[in-house]
């Protein structure tokens, strides 16, 4: 089954670049939201997901979220484990 895959990521961020490596190199696909760039994205989120204060964010079928970059916790979330 394949995930709808999204990450809220903010540029410059080094914790963010992991992130996406992480995803890159498992070869998921996933849409990129720089919420710099889209103040909207960050909006959103915090709409639907009050707990979020910061990025990176990795969000699986707009419902289940996973703040920080945690590799171990991800590759459960979307099954590489």
């Amino acid at each position: 089954m394949q995930h709808q895959i999204a990450l809220y990521f903010t540029p410059y961020c080094g914790t963010c670049e992991s992130a996406m490596d992480f995803l890159e190199d498992h070869g998921i696909r996933y849409e990129r939201r720089d919420v710099l760039a889209h103040p909207e994205y960050m909006t959103d989120l915090m709409y639907h997901h009050r707990s979020v204060h910061g990025t990176p964010v990795l969000v699986i079928d707009a419902q289940e979220i996973h703040q920080g970059f945690d590799p171990r916790a991800w590759a459960l979330a979307l099954g590489l484990e």
